[in-house]
């Protein structure tokens, strides 16, 4: 091919982007986009937190959080997706912001290591008053399609939530002055 040839053929094919050719021609971000919404809406549990008070030995108080959801997903998209049949395999990472200045990043293998969860959390608080307690569940993974041989990646799946909590000044004894 001269460069010519090469030029033309680069002009032709720019923009074509990645195609899945299961049924015809589909391109791969239209089936990452489509998939991400029927995790969305469908496959993946609305968010929610609990918060509880939390006080080991009695020093220091604070408040315990749990996020609903499983640890990992697995599964298909044959009963909600249709003519769109997946198997999607997707594991979270938790954002938590805890409404004072303060955030931690968790996830289900950094924690299992350490013999707890990532969906439950501590944390204290130094004064009294009302904040925000937020989590953005962000969800990777891949999927396959049948006919395609090897495993695509899944666009991130992003679910939050946000809670009120009231910190009293007993929930701050011995807290660290800020």
């Amino acid at each position: 091919m001269s460069p010519d040839e090469r030029a033309g053929y680069d002009r032709t094919v720019s923009g074509c982007g990645n195609y899945l050719l299961v049924d015809g021609p589909v391109p791969l971000a239209q089936v990452q986009t489509a998939l991400t919404e029927i995790m969305r809406e469908t496959l993946l549990p609305e968010s929610s937190i609990t918060a509880t008070t939390w006080t080991p030995g009695l020093a220091r108080p604070g408040f315990h959080f749990h996020a609903n959801g499983p640890s990992t997903y697995s599964g298909d998209t044959t009963r909600t997706a249709e003519p769109l049949a997946a198997t999607i395999h997707a594991s979270p990472r938790y954002h938590w912001d805890f409404g004072d200045g303060t955030a931690e990043a968790t996830s289900n293998m950094a924690l299992a290591a350490k013999g707890g969860s990532a969906v439950d959390v501590t944390h204290r608080y130094s004064r009294p008053g009302y904040f925000r307690v937020a989590v953005t569940v962000t969800w990777t993974g891949t999927f396959a399609l049948a006919g395609v041989p090897q495993l695509l990646p899944l666009q991130p799946v992003r679910l939050s939530t946000a809670t009120e909590i009231r910190v009293t000044p007993l929930d701050t004894v011995g807290a660290l002055p800020r």
